[in-house]
Parts: structure tokens; sequence; C-alpha cells
């Protein structure tokens, strides 16, 4: 598995329950279709812990890593991310891992 370090580029609502996040890495990312990573964010106080499993929804062919998710607004996860604003890095760098399924 390679980790890279992913920095939040923009985000955007889907539907009002899913949201879109698009990221930049260093060193940049390869993977291939299928392929998934593992997100790991600070959150203290979350119960399930700072690592989550996503798909990644960007082609292989696109400059930048996208995921694609159901946002439940409760979460100590989801309320970091609402802390972090689009074009920054300060508070969304994450450390990622990517895996085939």
């Amino acid at each position: 598995m390679t980790e890279v370090v992913l920095s939040l580029v923009s985000s955007r609502p889907e539907t009002p329950s899913v949201r879109s996040f698009m990221f930049t890495s260093e060193p940049p990312a390869k993977w291939d279709a299928g392929q998934y990573l593992m997100l790991r964010m600070e959150a203290p106080g979350d119960p399930r812990g700072p690592s989550r499993m996503f798909t990644i929804s960007a082609s292989p062919t696109e400059p930048r890593v996208m995921i694609t998710t159901h946002v439940v607004n409760r979460t100590p996860l989801a309320l970091r991310r609402r802390s972090c604003s689009d074009g920054t890095s300060r508070s969304s760098r994450t450390t990622t891992r990517c895996s085939r399924w």
C-alpha cells in the first residue's frame, strides 16, 4: 500500500445528504478503477476511530482524488470535516492508503 497526504481542494453537494470531496495529493496518487482508500482524519471523541474506507469516485485519468459519501452531520468526524475550509490544508491533511477491493 502507498501512503500519501491529501489536501482538500473543494467539496460539492450531490444531493442533500451526499457530498463529493476533491483532494490534491503529495506525492501524486495513482490508482486503478475499483480501488478504495483508507482515509485517516483525527476527530477526538469519535467512537469509530479516525479511519474510514472510501471508494475512489474519480477516474484514474483525473488529476485529483475524489470520494463521494453519505454525510451524517452528527458524528465527530463530520463535525471535523465541516471545520476544513475548501482550498486549505491546515485541517484537511490526511494520511491515506490506497488498496484494491
